[in-house]
């Protein structure tokens, strides 16, 4: 069994890669069992990520093994078990791996772009009710997620999001001269982790900076009710 330590975007994690042989040599197994013993030294926000079958020299990911085929046992040891339903055709050994990280960093929401910016056309200013944007994430354990806004005093006037779909709407009627605002869409995942991302709403052309927000606990989210 090898370790290693590795990051991804500066976040890090820990990946261990080991070798099964199968019962009997050169069959066509219908399924295989593995376990192997959690690292010593693994910090304590560490979970498993997932677990791959992975090619021999491991230089390539195979296949994904279900996480729901994985699962742990704490009998003086800590050990990972797995079982993989659809192995590879086995002539000498399957080689797996296991990603270990801190899963706030890995398996929170992911959006498409660190940034959105909603230019507001002089000419052609949206009125109430309308879409202004529509903000989408990404989970990559494929949970559902919802959406919340929030602004300052200002913005919150304007603006109110539908969580179940990411759409931004007008709730009241815009200025019609060089208005700035700053927001900040969350997603959030059905086990509770999220991600947020700023959204510019601002006259075409403008570069203004926007930076989101890191507190909410003062603020309330900017939610739109459809009529009924």
């Amino acid at each position: 069994m090898n370790e290693m330590n590795g990051s991804s975007d500066g976040k890090p994690f820990r990946r261990q890669m080991a070798a099964f042989r199968p019962t009997v040599a050169n069959a066509n197994v219908p399924s295989l069992y593995g376990s192997l013993e959690y690292p010593t030294d693994l910090p304590d926000v560490f979970e498993v990520l997932r677990v791959d079958e992975i090619a021999v020299d491991g230089s390539a990911r195979q296949r994904l093994i279900s996480m729901d085929n994985v699962w742990t046992s704490n009998n003086g040891k800590k050990t990972l078990h797995f079982v993989d339903v659809y192995p590879s055709n086995a002539k000498n050994s399957l080689m797996y791996e296991v990603i270990y990280g801190n899963p706030e960093h890995f398996l929170a929401p992911t959006f498409e772009f660190p940034l959105y910016r909603v230019p507001l056309v002089r000419q052609n200013r949206p009125h109430v009710g309308a879409v202004i944007a529509k903000i989408s994430a990404l989970s990559p354990t494929d949970s559902t997620i919802t959406y919340a806004l929030y602004a300052d005093d200002e913005a919150s006037k304007y603006f109110a999001i539908r969580p179940h779909t990411g759409e931004i709407i007008v709730e009241s009627e815009l200025p019609h001269e060089g208005a700035f605002y700053c927001l900040t869409v969350a997603a959030k995942d059905e086990k509770g982790r999220n991600s947020t991302i700023p959204v510019a709403v601002l006259s075409d052309g403008d570069k203004s900076e926007c930076n989101k927000i890191e507190d909410f606990s003062n603020l309330h989210s900017l939610v739109h009710i459809d009529a009924s």
